[in-house]
């Protein structure tokens, strides 16, 4: 279908790509979680559009400017974990007064759509992903548009799983609203998770090293 080989492999690759929990994940959940379904949904966007960046860069074929420059891919990751440290601290310095968790001050929408787009491409494997994973499905003879199609696929899917992630989280904090600084111990759990992640992101790369 469309040209693309073992359609339905195709899109189950994809929904495993997503299920497998990441840095994206966990900003779309918490920011839903501290600031509602509308900033989830705005999250979301961001996470979508540095993905479909990377699917871009991808098809466009300027990833043979980092073959060329191999110091491009050291950059990019070390961007990768520094900003994913950073924002995992600033989750953890959330502080508790009596008990409750302190208000946290709402910004413009675009404000949460940046972070979610520089926590998406602040991870280059995510672009190594689509290296490997669009000409697994690629036929010979596929026409010039089958590219685009996969993208549509791809971004498709992701909208509704990332939108479910948005609506069930939302559904499990009105449960947890009771539970004294359930949100602020989230946070905290959200940021320790983003630091483990950047740990994990310099360790798994030796030119960090």
């Amino acid at each position: 279908m469309f040209a693309i080989e073992n359609y339905s492999g195709f899109l189950i690759t994809i929904l495993i790509y997503k299920l497998v929990p990441g840095p994206c994940m966990i900003t779309i959940l918490n920011t839903t979680a501290r600031y509602g379904i509308a900033v989830g949904f705005i999250t979301m966007l961001g996470v979508l559009a540095g993905d479909f960046l990377y699917m871009c860069v991808v098809i466009t074929g300027l990833t043979s400017v980092m073959k060329t420059n191999p110091l491009v891919f050291p950059v990019l990751q070390g961007f990768g974990v520094v900003y994913l440290a950073f924002i995992g601290m600033q989750l953890l310095r959330t502080k508790i007064c009596n008990g409750e968790r302190v208000v946290i001050q709402r910004h413009s929408h675009w404000i949460y759509f940046r972070q979610a787009f520089l926590v998406s491409v602040s991870n280059p494997m995510a672009m190594v992903f689509f290296i490997a994973f669009f000409p697994l499905f690629l036929s010979i003879n596929a026409p010039t548009n089958t590219l685009f199609f996969m993208m549509l696929h791809v971004t498709t899917l992701c909208f509704l799983y990332q939108s479910g992630l948005v609506l069930l989280s939302n559904a499990v904090l009105q449960r947890l609203r009771s539970i004294s600084s359930a949100q602020l111990w989230g946070a905290r759990l959200a940021g320790l998770s983003l630091i483990g992640f950047s740990i994990k992101l310099a360790l798994d790369n030796p030119s960090l090293h």
